[in-house]
């Protein structure tokens, strides 16, 4: 606008730069902060103490954009035509004032960010694997054979879980149904086949039991669990392991756009297809229809983020927003 154009450039550099500092020195802020938010799951009601970090997030922000406002002539502190000159310059501009604008109006966008704050400060130690091998990928373990594990343990570091952790891999089934040679190359590579007593509910009532096993003795600072699996009966697993501050990832092929899988992006850190690592027309898992088994796994292509939040969530192979 008009009055737009009367702000000179110099005035929207000045903000610019001095808002990236903000956002800086708001980092150390956020580390200190960010153990109340170790548990946050988007939709859930915040903790007092989670609202009480927001409101000295915003009375800081005032105090600290007043202070730099100050020093500008009293005619060129026309703040939302700067911001919006600010967006509209520079990419990094727009993404600082999106951020920015975010935190600040939305709690739940600030409250995910500060779960991403904690987990990148937290380095994964310990990666429990609980695959669900009836429900994902016995079709691609039968044609693929060893080929298979190299795209899975891919996987894992696409997710950022480094080489260097504690990774163990435990696969699920009633007994029967994963042939004796496919069997031989899990264990051939260190995966730990688990058979059911009977049917496809034992197995899915192990891997619960494995998953609750283990929280009672790792530490959620430093373990990632990630599940392997179409089946939405597990949401409420990963949904707890969320709780309990654990790292949650979820490698699965459910129908995209169900409800099945927005629920996945809600309760897990980062989500990924299993298509995005094994790749082989006609070749899949069960997918998921509305019986929870059947059908299909859907092909597709790659590049579905996990992360949530404004310029700060993670997405499979690639590192942290800015």
């Amino acid at each position: 606008g008009e009055d737009g154009e009367r702000i000179p450039a110099f005035a929207t550099s000045f903000v610019r730069e001095n808002l990236a500092e903000v956002m800086q020195e708001f980092a150390k802020d956020f580390k200190v902060m960010c153990e109340d938010f170790a548990t946050f799951i988007p939709g859930q009601e915040m903790s007092h103490k989670m609202k009480e970090h927001h409101q000295h997030f915003l009375n800081l922000l005032d105090q600290r954009t007043e202070g730099f406002l100050s020093q500008l002539p009293a005619d060129e502190r026309k703040v939302e035509l700067l911001l919006e000159r600010v967006a509209r310059e520079t990419e990094a501009g727009k993404v600082l004032i999106d951020n920015l604008l975010s935190y600040a109006f939305d709690f739940e966008a600030f409250a995910t960010m500060m779960h991403e704050v904690y987990r990148d400060a937290h380095p994964i130690q310990h990666v429990r694997v609980l695959w669900d091998i009836e429900n994902l990928g016995l079709g691609d373990l039968k044609k693929k054979q060893a080929g298979l594990i190299e795209p899975l343990l891919s996987a894992l570091d696409s997710l950022g879980y480094p080489k260097t952790a504690d990774r163990r891999i435990v696969s699920f089934a009633p007994p029967g149904v994963v042939p004796k040679h496919s069997m031989d190359i899990l264990i051939d590579f260190r995966v730990k086949p688990v058979n059911s007593k009977s049917n496809k509910e034992a197995a899915d009532h192990e891997l619960k039991a494995h998953a609750s096993d283990e929280m009672k003795v790792l530490s959620p600072e430093s373990t990632a669990f990630v599940i392997i699996s179409s089946d939405k009966d597990f949401n409420a697993t990963i949904k707890e392991c969320r709780e309990r501050g654990f790292a949650t990832a979820v490698i699965h092929e459910a129908q995209r756009g169900s409800d099945h899988e927005l629920l996945l992006h809600v309760y897990a850190d980062q989500v990924a297809r299993w298509r995005d690592f094994v790749i082989e027309e006609g070749v899949g898992g069960k997918g998921d229809d509305e019986d929870n088994h059947g059908g299909k796994g859907h092909g597709g292509g790659r590049g579905e983020g996990g992360g949530k939040g404004k310029g700060g969530g993670k997405s499979v192979g690639g590192g942290c927003g800015s």
